[in-house]
């Protein structure tokens, strides 16, 4: 490639400089000059680049605190949901038919008796008989309810 000529005055801190430079790398002066505009050029259009890159480094940053706090949420939700299935599987009372041992589950969801098939709502109408855990019961609505708010809370968002 031909070569072309630049006149330029510069300060005498960067002709110093420049000299320093080509005297280091045992180079000509006008080769170092020649060079390091060339690289001055070169990073001067790499710049847009450069803030384009630092902008999205931003933009995925808050996208990771989002998903970091959505990822927390759903933790929470999960241990609520594991909570609840623990509670559920506990027993809450008996069957009044058969006597045997009603889950959570099978009242609230189930209501029948997983041996005999009886209907559970009466063992609710009839808990002064005593058939029924009102402490397990109530543990077990109440997690329901933490469950319940835990899911409109979410959905709103």
């Amino acid at each position: 490639m031909a070569s072309q000529v630049i006149y330029s005055r510069v300060p005498q801190y960067l002709k110093d400089a420049a000299d320093e430079y080509a005297r280091q790398r045992g180079m000509k002066l006008s080769v170092c000059v020649s060079e390091l505009l060339e690289r001055g050029l070169t990073a001067s259009s790499d710049e847009a680049s450069a803030n384009h890159l630092q902008d999205e480094l931003e933009k995925l940053g808050t996208e990771n605190v989002r998903l970091h706090a959505d990822l927390q949420a759903t933790r929470t939700e999960l241990s609520a949901y594991s909570a609840l299935a623990t509670r559920a599987s506990r027993t809450v009372g008996s069957c009044m038919e058969c006597g045997a041992p009603i889950t959570g589950s099978d009242l609230l969801a189930n209501g029948k008796c997983p041996s005999c098939g009886h209907q559970l709502p009466d063992l609710l109408a009839a808990s002064s008989s005593g058939t029924l855990d009102m402490n397990e019961l109530l543990m077990l609505l109440g997690m329901v309810g933490i469950v319940l708010g835990a899911a409109i809370l979410l959905t709103k968002k």
